[in-house]
């Protein structure tokens, strides 16, 4: 769309849409559980991401204006392979870290891209709306508020399940060493 101002006006462009710019801060939700559309698709992770950028329009203008957004969020991109669970379909996977900042709802003040978050989770992820076959190499994509996480303790939970019971497998990042759980559905 076209918009021509009186005076030259100071905006802020945020993305997602859905982001919130009021009283000077940037708010937007990233979510705990993302739901990921289909086998290797990473197009829900736009939905928790949070980016901007300030810019200036001009006076009596319909001229574009350049800006370069500002990226608030990280992106994970979890590749799965398996041979011993090729039977199962995969329902999702999600990064656990005790203490950290994973998801919640980032609050960004534009003046200084300082950052506060609410509402804060431990862990954040992805399910697939209907669980895929895990065969061959199966991505998993989300986003993530920004956290250090070198040095920490982090495990990956990935869900499972072949119809008749569910499986969830957990891998520390750190030893590497897998842990088994079955469950009945």
């Amino acid at each position: 769309d076209t918009i021509t101002v009186p005076a030259a006006a100071p905006v802020v462009i945020t993305y997602p849409g859905t982001a919130k710019f009021v009283d000077g801060t940037v708010t937007s939700d990233v979510a705990a559980v993302q739901v990921q559309r289909s086998s290797n698709s990473s197009l829900h992770v736009g939905n928790n991401a949070l980016a901007y950028a300030k810019a200036t329009l001009g006076t009596e203008t319909t001229d574009a204006v350049a800006f370069t957004l500002k990226q608030q969020t990280a992106f994970v991109k979890l590749s799965l392979t398996t041979s011993e669970y090729s039977g199962y379909k995969l329902k999702g996977a999600k990064l656990l870290a005790a203490d950290e900042q994973l998801s919640g709802t980032m609050a960004v003040k534009v003046a200084d891209d300082s950052f506060t978050v609410t509402g804060s989770k431990d862990y954040v992820g992805a399910q697939f709306r209907t669980p895929v076959p895990f065969t061959g190499t199966q991505d998993i994509y989300f986003a993530t508020l920004p956290v250090d996480l070198t040095g920490k303790k982090v495990i990956v939970s990935v869900e499972m399940t072949d119809d008749e019971k569910a499986l969830l497998d957990t891998v520390d990042l750190l030893t590497s060493k897998p842990v088994i759980y079955a469950c009945n559905m």
